[in-house]
């Protein structure tokens, strides 16, 4: 049986959106990739086995209580609000979840942590480019990975080079939150959860998927919800 993931996009324009190449990264590895458009009936949830937060646009600050800044981009509310209700609901089932870019941040935002709204905004720090003006699927800098930290467990590496296309990122830490992995400015870009399976990436690994070791990432979470969930198999 192949572990189903379900994975949470987008409503924009009266429209669902989905980036193809989370389906496929998943898919690829083995995965049965379901997209969730509409509520999150617990009783669904419990059938599925992992779970994959994608990326977007800003997080609205009213969800970490701050007042929205100058250089905050454009919000969904109504989509935090939903994936912040899924990772509600998440934590009693104790199903694993991989967030990735702005998903990574609304695992750190659900354990009550915080956000930059704008890197670039902030006095008197030197940030890398962190959204690339390059193709997605090339790498931009490198990560270094924590020691014992899920990625390196994991890809078995200690250091990553990345995809990067953000200007928000993990300001304070979540309840139960440790850094994975951080990139050579101090910006936090893995997370990982010490009570729940939560892990995020900062980075694309969907549009890397020619990589090795974005392939391995996505391989090794579908090995791990087989894992978490091996009554049903």
């Amino acid at each position: 049986m192949r572990p189903l993931i379900g994975i949470v996009g987008s409503e924009e324009n009266q429209q669902f959106t989905l980036a193809s190449g989370y389906v496929r990264a998943i898919e690829e590895v083995g995965g049965c990739a379901i997209y969730l458009p509409g509520s999150f009936d617990e009783n669904l949830l419990e059938t599925i086995h992992g779970f994959v937060l994608t990326g977007g646009g800003d997080i609205d600050p009213f969800h970490f209580e701050e007042a929205p800044l100058p250089g905050l981009g454009e919000v969904n509310g109504a989509r935090d609000v939903r994936e912040l209700e899924l990772l509600n609901k998440l934590t009693s089932l104790r199903k694993p979840v991989l967030g990735i870019c702005k998903g990574m941040q609304m695992l750190n935002v659900a354990s009550g942590g915080t956000i930059y709204q704008d890197l670039y905004s902030m006095e008197g720090r030197s940030f890398l480019q962190h959204k690339a003006k390059r193709p997605r699927h090339e790498a931009h800098h490198e990560v270094n990975v924590v020691p014992g930290s899920f990625l390196a467990k994991w890809i078995g590496s200690s250091v990553l080079a990345v995809n990067s296309f953000h200007h928000q990122a993990v300001h304070r830490l979540g309840d139960d939150m440790v850094v994975s992995a951080d990139a050579s400015d101090g910006v936090v870009e893995a997370i990982e959860h010490k009570v729940y399976p939560w892990y995020g990436v900062q980075w694309h690994p969907e549009t890397m998927v020619s990589c090795p070791h974005s392939r391995t990432l996505f391989a090794a979470f579908i090995k791990h919800t087989k894992e978490l969930n091996y009554d049903t198999y």
